[in-house]
């Protein structure tokens, strides 16, 4: 961690890979620090040249210098020794002095978003405005990126906006009426495959594969709903940043889940017992996290930065069995060694259980069934209760299973419990009466079967005489017939 223990300012808001293995971190209300691969820091407030102490956006250009926004007091342009070259503002052609996201091109171009919309600056002039006016969702622009064809991919809170710098327009806008998860859009990521990964402030994560778009969901790993960073590591590693913590997700198992060949993602979520001194980013500004070249992770928080090893993200290892604990029936607690058989009027029944682990007890998540009644696995992340309403009478056998989160389930003794019980079924519901009942059934059934064989047959026997009775006379009609043509003059 870095905070002000360490000569950091608490809140901060972004942070950019420098040179060398730096880290440029950018503070709510104290000005921008650096931190050398060596652990020096340096400092720049207004007293050094900046034009305002709050800094809200930050990139390290191409030529080493480093281009700082703030929020009220326009752009700075620093030189790669930290004097200030340039300030850019709302009299220097600047749609706001609240600058909020950067992108450089690779032609060197500078698009800045503004609480105002987009501006371009090149060769130290600001030639370009691109607002409402122009097809923009709004004017508050979040971040800014840009694909393999040089398309900006441009996120604001209604939608993204693709907007082609060659034809000068507006070309595509995306939210939550065409197929994406949410207009609120605060982050996106490219990747070197083309798909484009977008983050939302209060709907998670989703993937843009050409015209392809598949929204994740907790159903598949993803438990973030607030997504304001995403970053790829040199490892195959998705990270996610927001409100709600910090995910590191493989990439590989996210698109798998997106093709349909698997069903939950493979993740590792970060907390307090990482290290973390704040689960909290207050993100919605370019960029909350940076990936040094040396693999380091570096992520803004709400109390200072944090500077993550990957080599230390192992998984944590679940070494207490997981245990049954207790068991309510109808709202009255029992000992599950006192849990043999249930009353046979129980309405309600909870089960609760756990890992007995205090050091990582928020990574384990756990699923439950009722074996043997068709029932499938249900679900349970982190919660270590399992509820069921009017449970079937007879024999059940209770299985839950616990795993690290973002890994597999397993059936190793240690990570599975079971409870037998039997719950005693009404009269109507014993054997001896279904039975019965069944016996009773199959004699009336076979009654009413040779009742109605017997009168089929009865309709049979008179139809049939009916139609000898109807043929006789025929016979003795044509006779009538023949004997008055004979005789006929």
């Amino acid at each position: 961690p870095y905070g002000e223990p360490e000569g950091i300012s608490n809140g901060t808001f972004v942070i950019a890979a420098g040179d060398d293995n730096s880290v440029w971190i950018g503070a709510e209300s104290d000005g921008l620090f650096r931190v050398a691969s060596d652990g020096e820091i340096d400092r720049w407030t207004t007293d050094e040249g900046l034009p305002a102490a709050s800094v809200s956006a930050l990139r390290h250009a191409a030529d080493g210098t480093l281009w700082v926004g703030t929020f009220g007091g326009g752009l700075a342009h620093l030189s790669q020794t930290g004097d200030v070259l340039d300030v850019f503002d709302t009299e220097s052609g600047l749609g706001s002095n609240q600058v909020i996201s950067l992108y450089e091109s690779d032609a060197g171009e500078l698009w800045v978003g503004t609480a105002g919309g987009v501006n371009r600056i090149v060769d130290g002039r600001v030639i370009q405005s691109v607002t409402s006016d122009d097809g923009l969702p709004v004017n508050v622009v979040r971040h800014i990126n840009a694909d393999r064809q040089g398309k900006l991919w441009l996120s604001t809170e209604s939608g993204l906006a693709v907007f082609d710098p060659e034809r000068d327009q507006i070309v595509e806008r995306l939210d939550a009426g065409s197929g994406l998860q949410s207009s609120v859009i605060v982050t996106t990521h490219i990747d070197d495959s083309g798909a484009v990964w977008v983050g939302s402030r209060v709907d998670g994560l989703a993937r843009i594969d050409g015209a392809e778009q598949f929204v994740f969901t907790a159903q598949h790993g993803i438990g973030l709903r607030s997504i304001m960073g995403i970053a790829e590591d040199q490892t195959g590693g998705l990270w996610l940043v927001g409100r709600d913590g910090t995910m590191r997700v493989d990439k590989a198992s996210l698109e798998a889940v997106a093709a349909g060949r698997a069903e939950r993602v493979e993740s590792r979520l970060l907390s307090e017992q990482d290290g973390l001194r704040t689960v909290r980013i207050p993100g919605g500004y370019q960029s909350p996290i940076a990936v040094l070249d040396n693999g380091e992770i570096w992520l803004a928080s709400a109390r200072g930065a944090a500077r993550v090893n990957l080599d230390g993200l192992g998984s944590a290892d679940i070494a207490q069995p997981l245990l049954i604990e207790s068991v309510l029936i109808d709202g009255v607690s029992f000992g599950v060694e006192q849990v043999g058989s249930l009353p046979v009027d129980t309405k309600a029944l909870e089960i609760h259980y756990s890992v007995p682990d205090l050091i990582a007890a928020d990574r384990f998540r756990f699923r439950y069934r009722i074996r043997g009644q068709g029932q499938q696995w249900q679900d349970a992340g982190a919660r270590r209760t399992a509820f069921f309403t009017d449970p079937r009478p007879g024999r059940n056998v209770f299985e839950v299973q616990v795993t690290n989160a973002g890994d597999p389930f397993g059936d190793e003794p240690h990570r599975i419990d079971s409870l037998d019980f039997t719950v005693t079924p009404r009269w109507y519901q014993r054997r001896v009466v279904q039975g019965g009942a069944l016996f009773v059934g199959l004699i009336f059934a076979g009654f009413l079967y040779r009742r109605l064989i017997r009168g089929h047959k009865s309709r049979q026997i008179t139809l049939e005489q009916t139609q000898e009775d109807r043929s006789a006379a025929l016979q003795k009609a044509l006779k009538k017939i023949d004997s008055a043509t004979a005789t006929d003059a």
